[in-house]
């Protein structure tokens, strides 16, 4: 069986993070009192959050953040598009 997981290419802007070439492994886009949410990584692929369709990853992507729905110029908030994220596909073992 194949799935598919996320793996965080890059930051958008091009700065250079921790969490690059990393797996996700779990994502809240809550806002925390600090301006930050939960993003956990792995560089195990088999541990990564894993998804069966294409359409999966759109809706766990498109999550806006459900505390601060709007970021300042009134767009969305969806902290992780921060993000260029690749689509990578994980086989069983």
């Amino acid at each position: 069986m194949t799935d598919l997981v996320l793996r965080i290419a890059a930051r958008s802007d091009g700065a250079r993070t921790r969490v690059d070439g990393r797996y996700i492994v779990a994502y809240d886009p809550t806002i925390d009192a600090t301006g930050a949410y939960r993003l956990d990584t792995t560089a195990d692929i088999h541990r990564a959050k894993g998804f069966s369709r294409v359409s999966e990853i759109a809706d766990f992507i498109r999550q806006p953040s459900p505390n601060v729905p709007f970021d300042s110029p009134g767009h969305v908030n969806r902290p992780i598009t921060c993000y260029h994220i690749e689509i990578v596909p994980r086989s069983s073992r």
